[in-house]
């Protein structure tokens, strides 16, 4: 028996002990899995909810591998949930901090109508906002609690050191805007950084305003953000680093299609579904691969100790989520030391998405360069 091994059994007797409806917050790559099959039995029919459909995928495998019987199991996606119409004892919400709004009203009243008595909310990643909100709107406490740096020092998982690499954002005027006029169609070059400073004086004005026009401000803001996530400046620092590590796996988290389509190694998104590419990476066969919102959860990649986040919000959990894809512990490499490598531009309201993205990492394991 492994020290997870014993760790997970632990927690999942203190959840069990602290009641049967809560969250276990343990940090990712611990084994949620594992643990919960300690807490269910094969008699209970259980419901699980995840939010993406390689999780599902990870449930099965993993309950097979276990050997726990899991005819009383079902599944259903966090989108779908509202359409259950059947009971469970048991009902389990994988990735509880992913919940939109509606999705954890639809889960209140499912818990609501059907009278649920054991419900475990799983998450590697919870803000004190996301906290908060599960806490009043679902009622479930965190009941046990496993940490990034205790699960380091238990050899759980990896151990990580992130360094930030700052660009400016491009003043080269590349970039063509065009509009229609009483006289025609018209067009003039701008850079990103011109753009983007002029995004950023009219969301001031606009924060100014005698009757702010809240709509306008959030469009303002999302084409500001765009920028940032096709900014050509930080392809070209992601394209350097991909060449400085070019011996390495290294697995590059983009905002956008044609960010990563830009990049030069295979990429795996929404319009290039190519499970050939994105299995040749997972098992090993390729070192590079370039994704967007996807792979982030659920899934674990053989021999992988580097990654390079092109785009991040200001979302803890998020980033925490692609961090944790590379920080899986090796047993056949017990020194491993995950290598995060985050590009950001040097634009303070970029910077200040970093500041509260990183809120779950120790401040000791962050340069910047």
């Amino acid at each position: 028996m492994t020290t997870r091994d014993i760790i997970q059994k632990k927690f999942a007797e203190d959840f069990v002990s602290s009641g049967t409806k809560g969250i276990a917050y343990l940090c990712p790559r611990f084994g949620k899995i594992k643990f919960t099959t300690h807490i269910i039995t094969p008699k209970d029919k259980v419901l699980v909810v995840y939010p993406e459909t390689n999780i599902k995928l990870a449930w099965v495998q993993d309950l097979k591998k276990w050997k726990f019987n899991a005819k009383n199991v079902t599944y259903s996606t966090t989108r779908s949930f509202s359409k259950i119409k059947t009971l469970c004892d048991v009902l389990v919400i994988d990735e509880i901090h992913t919940l939109s709004e509606n999705q954890v009203n639809d889960v209140a009243n499912y818990i609501k109508k059907f009278d649920i008595k054991k419900v475990i909310g799983l998450s590697g990643t919870i803000s004190s906002d996301t906290e908060q909100m599960l806490l009043e709107k679902l009622k479930l406490p965190i009941t046990v609690r496993y940490s990034i740096e205790q699960a380091i020092q238990d050899k759980v998982i990896s151990d990580y050191r992130i360094e930030v690499v700052t660009v400016p954002l491009r003043t080269i005027k590349d970039q063509e805007v065009v509009w229609n006029s009483s006289q025609g169609k018209k067009s003039f070059m701008v850079s990103e950084k011109g753009s983007f400073d002029r995004l950023t004086q009219k969301i001031a004005e606009g924060q100014f305003a005698t009757y702010p026009n809240y709509k306008q401000m959030k469009m303002l803001r999302l084409t500001r953000m765009m920028i940032i996530k096709k900014s050509q400046a930080k392809v070209e620092a992601t394209k350097k680093l991909l060449q400085q590590y070019k011996d390495k796996r290294v697995l590059v988290f983009c905002g956008l299609t044609e960010t990563s389509d830009k990049l030069g190694i295979p990429s795996y998104h929404s319009k290039n579904e190519n499970e050939v590419v994105k299995n040749d990476f997972l098992e090993g066969k390729t070192n590079k691969l370039a994704i967007i919102n996807k792979l982030n959860t659920g899934v674990t990649y053989k021999n992988l100790n580097t990654c390079i986040v092109n785009f991040f919000t200001s979302s803890a959990e998020d980033l925490g989520q692609k961090i944790s894809r590379i920080t899986g512990y090796e047993y056949n490499n017990v020194d491993k030391c995950a290598h995060v490598i985050i590009v950001s531009s040097d634009e303070p309201i970029e910077k200040l998405w970093l500041s509260k993205a990183l809120s779950f990492f120790s401040p000791e394991k962050i340069k910047y360069l």
